[in-house]
């Protein structure tokens, strides 16, 4: 926009006209000599342009560089706030009490599965009524951060053929003293569903073995077993060689690596899967 010669009204030099200006400043001749301002912000705070269709011209420019600012500013907040959330983070993972067997193992119906991969949440309570209230009773070694093993086994076929079908790391959050309804929640970005032909592939007994029985295979009535966190790694390792496109693939090893890195894991020191089914 062309303001040369322009006629503008300063509140203590008083009439002057444009001799100069680009998109940082504009130069005016006054009485007393020619002075310099930031443009366009100068305009509205000390100067005036007796022009009214180039005085509406530069408020919209002035109106549109302070939205840019806004949005730069909003910008720079999130990614301060970022950096403030990543640092806390640290914190929190660095301070993280990590118990070796807080992996918990569930025994799940196909009627259950769908709520479990539709919500992405287990129930694992063992109800408490009293006359006043009803109290959930969670897994007591599970933590925040700790991971959920979605297991199944068709009634058909031997303890031998149970199966993975997901497993989730629950929110940062968890905390069973506090929790109300007796579900657990999965982490927003740590979670992973297997399709039925990828099921087939991941037999929980290829991991898991138990600790004073290892050759033993049996599940029992229990609603969940805990186990290792070596044995998740293991199970998360396979599931990223498992998985055949790339986008799952990328999930499943970030999945893998943040495990590791919360549970103070080396990748390369994951020694191979020894369950009970290698046992027997």
């Amino acid at each position: 926009m062309n303001m040369l010669n322009k006629q503008v009204i300063h509140k203590n030099y008083g009439k002057g006209k444009v001799v100069e200006h680009n998109d940082d400043y504009i130069e005016i001749n006054f009485v007393t000599g020619n002075k310099k301002f930031i443009y366009p912000d100068a305009f509205g705070k000390f100067l005036t342009l007796t022009d009214k269709t180039t005085a509406d011209s530069v408020d919209k420019i002035k109106q549109k560089k302070e939205s840019d600012l806004k949005a730069i500013e909003v910008e720079l907040q999130k990614e301060r706030d970022t950096q403030q959330q990543a640092i806390i983070r640290a914190h929190f993972i660095k301070n993280l009490k990590i118990h070796p067997s807080a992996q918990v193992a569930f025994q799940c119906e196909p009627e259950e599965q769908k709520s479990v991969f539709d919500d992405w949440r287990v129930s694992a309570s063992t109800s408490q009524e009293s006359a006043d209230s009803i109290k959930h009773k969670l897994p007591p070694r599970m933590l925040a951060n700790s991971a959920c093993l979605i297991t199944a086994n068709d009634s058909a076929k031997s303890e031998k053929e149970r199966y993975i079908v997901g497993a989730f790391l629950v929110t940062d959050d968890f905390d069973a003293k506090q929790n109300e309804d007796g579900n657990i929640y999965a982490h927003p970005q740590y979670r992973i569903q297997l399709s039925p032909q990828e099921s087939k592939n991941m037999l929980f007994w290829n991991y898991y073995s138990n600790g004073k029985f290892p050759s033993t295979i049996t599940w029992g009535k229990a609603k969940y077993r805990y186990f290792d966190n070596i044995v998740m790694a293991q199970i998360l390792r396979d599931i990223v060689l498992l998985k055949k496109k790339p986008q799952e693939q990328q999930e499943a090893q970030n999945f893998y690596e943040y495990f590791c890195m919360v549970n103070k894991l080396e990748e390369k020191d994951v020694p191979k899967a020894n369950g009970a089914l290698a046992r027997n």
